[in-house]
């Protein structure tokens, strides 16, 4: 397994859905993971968002392949693309209809 560069070990992206829900992907680099928080999972949209997070995990693979997202020059890349995916079940959810989604994701 790489060296995690010291500056940079989780990334956090909140992600509108739909500008109705908000759920949070976390980005672990040092265990290489994927991670859905979701405080109002709907089990019919789940591959939709998994489709969503992988096109993300792209998106932010290529951008860190600049070395300017270090604190030191270092070869270490992520490869987000092969994180293993975790779907967080047993966490806080909201009420169905209470809009929380964006304050839940904020905490």
């Amino acid at each position: 397994m790489e060296k995690v560069d010291e500056g940079l070990k989780k990334i956090f992206l909140p992600v509108n859905e739909n500008n109705t829900h908000w759920y949070l992907v976390v980005f672990d680099l040092c265990n290489h993971q994927t991670i859905l928080l979701d405080s109002l999972p709907i089990a019919t949209d789940k591959e939709q968002k998994r489709l969503s997070i992988v096109k993300l995990a792209k998106y932010l693979e290529d951008m860190l392949k600049y070395d300017s997202f270090y604190k030191y020059n270092t070869p270490f890349r992520p490869r987000i693309l092969d994180f293993a995916f975790v779907d967080m079940l047993e966490i806080g959810e909201q009420a169905p209809g209470s809009n929380d989604c964006g304050v839940w994701v904020a905490t």
